[in-house]
């Protein structure tokens, strides 16, 4: 499968997530953000998946330490996109892994935590 931008994404995402919805079963997607996806979003519109993604930060400088990329804006410009249209509050979650000498200051935690407020994230793991 092709994204709406054209990169190459999960051959066959809405394929899966049918075949699970039809079972009555929710799939759990776990991604670091950095490709949106539609499919993603009506899937949370509808109530078939729940997403957590792993920004581990909100400060651009420190996600390129932890990630080696510099797409911490798209990440969470994702995140929010997910969570303006999930059909209940907890279907987006953001994920915080601390990395030691990195991530682990009350500065960093701070600025997670109002990046969430930001973007309309209620759970965090």
């Amino acid at each position: 499968m092709v994204n709406d931008d054209g990169s190459p994404y999960i051959s066959g995402l809405t394929k899966i997530i049918l075949l699970f919805s039809e079972k009555e079963m929710r799939v759990r997607i776990h991604s670091n953000g950095i490709k949106y996806s539609e499919v993603i979003a009506r899937s949370l519109a509808k109530n078939l998946v729940s997403v957590v993604i792993s920004p581990d930060t909100a400060i651009p400088e420190t996600y390129e330490k932890i990630k080696q990329v510099p797409c911490c804006e798209k990440s969470w410009e994702s995140i929010k996109k997910y969570a303006a249209v999930q059909s209940h509050p907890d279907l987006v979650k953001a994920k915080f892994i601390v990395v030691a000498g990195i991530n682990d200051t009350l500065y960093e935690i701070d600025k997670f935590i109002e990046k969430c407020l930001e973007c309309g994230v209620s759970h965090v793991i």
